[in-house]
């Protein structure tokens, strides 16, 4: 309920504007009255009016002196003004306050209930307003700190392959994450690796001090050089620095390895001088976003085999990637193959095989076809095919049992896929 001021020097104008309407029926839970300018300040400024009705004509401060008080110092109050004169002047002057309106005396009930209905409703919105604005102030507070976690995750699945990025996929993701990014940009990782701790850390100074050369990394090699990016933790609990290039790409190998190789060597020296450890960064370059969890396995392998210890800082070239990826390539196809033929006898999935070599099941059904020249669930079902042939060459076992044995719960389908392979269903190979 709103509480509504009538000041009027006038006593029985302000009781008749009180008893002129049901002003509880409009959301007006108590009315005051005020016979002077000076009495209305005092009650304004104990009590929180929404409406305040007001004489324009007064013999010791008028309604406008008033009211300009009233702006300064109570803004949520709405006024309304009453005047005996219409002169342009009264009125110029009240719509330069902004009042919500003016009207004549004697003012009639019912035009003034209207008026203060508007008022009301202007009160009402005004608030709904503020309600919005401080819902999207919340929501945006916690965005602020909700991003950098879907940002960190989406870099976590991005490097562990579990985020596709063909079609429109990595854009959704990047969407989902509310990373400013195309999915056509470029990101240069940085692989920071602590080799030695120089004074002894445990427990929860050592956590401390870990989370103090992330921070570090935030400052120094990010905003202190200028640049956008991101500071993650993969999932096997490796720290990157993911630089964003921010301007249109062009390839620039010799020029950034170098600016990047200082940056990097100027973070070791203050890791050390500050933290007390032995950094070692691993600088990767320029590439776009499906080629990250190839570069950044590339940098992790260069880590684990750096074991001159001549410098803190590495540059890894676009030619050793590109001898790591293939590497990398052959391997997940070889454990792909063996794994099927290891389970050969199981009722295994295209999701059951990804799962097993750890990549996303689409990524390594292209990855499968490309290297091979031959689709993963055909290859899955030749392997099958192929062990049932076996078995019925080989043993008295049932062609339903044969079946079972290989992972088909389905004798028709099995009998479908037999027949697809050989051109021949399995009994009447058998015979043959």
């Amino acid at each position: 309920m709103y509480e509504m001021l009538i000041v009027d020097d006038e006593r029985y104008a302000a009781e008749g504007i009180c008893n002129c309407h049901d002003w509880a029926s409009l959301g007006i839970g108590h009315v005051h009255t005020a016979f002077s300018a000076e009495e209305a300040r005092t009650l304004l400024t104990e009590r929180a009016i929404a409406i305040l009705i007001c004489d324009i004509e007064m013999p010791d401060e008028d309604g406008l002196s008033l009211v300009r008080w009233v702006k300064d110092h109570c803004p949520h109050t709405e006024s309304l003004f009453l005047t005996c004169h219409s002169e342009f002047d009264y009125a110029k002057q009240a719509f330069q306050l902004k009042s919500f309106d003016y009207l004549l005396k004697p003012v009639d009930s019912e035009e003034l209930a209207n008026v203060v209905a508007q008022m009301i409703k202007a009160i009402q919105g005004r608030a709904e307003k503020a309600r919005s604005a401080e819902l999207v102030q919340q929501y945006e507070s916690l965005w602020s700190k909700q991003q950098p976690k879907l940002a960190e995750r989406f870099w976590q699945d991005l490097l562990a392959r579990r985020i596709l990025t063909f079609d429109d996929f990595l854009e959704r993701a990047l969407k989902d994450a509310r990373l400013a990014l195309s999915p056509d940009a470029h990101v240069l990782p940085i692989l920071i690796h602590v080799e030695e701790w120089l004074r002894p850390f445990a427990g929860r100074d050592l956590e401390m001090m870990r989370y103090a050369v992330q921070k570090a990394a935030e400052e120094l090699l990010l905003a202190g050089a200028g640049q956008q990016g991101q500071v993650v933790t993969d999932r096997g609990g490796q720290l990157f620095v993911m630089v964003y290039e921010q301007r249109p790409f062009v390839h620039e190998s010799a020029a950034v390895a170098e600016q990047w190789e200082a940056t990097c060597r100027s973070f070791v020296t203050s890791c050390k001088e500050l933290f007390y450890c032995r950094i070692n960064c691993y600088v990767g370059y320029f590439a776009p976003l499906h080629d990250m969890p190839g570069l950044c396995d590339g940098l992790k392998e260069l880590q684990h085999t750096h074991v001159g210890k001549t410098s803190p800082v590495l540059v890894y070239s676009a030619e050793m990637d590109a001898a790591h990826g293939e590497k990398e390539k052959n391997s997940f196809v070889q454990q792909t193959i063996q794994f099927i033929k290891d389970n050969v006898e199981e009722d295994i999935s295209r999701d059951d095989v990804a799962a097993h070599v750890g990549l996303n099941p689409a990524y390594l059904s292209r990855l499968f076809k490309k290297e091979t020249g031959v689709n993963l669930i055909d290859y899955l079902i030749e392997t099958k095919m192929n062990r049932a042939k076996q078995l019925l060459d080989t043993t008295d076992m049932t062609v339903s049992m044969i079946a079972q044995q290989v992972g088909y719960s389905n004798f028709s389908h099995f009998t479908r896929m037999f027949r697809k392979r050989f051109e021949a269903n399995p009994q009447e190979y058998r015979k043959q």
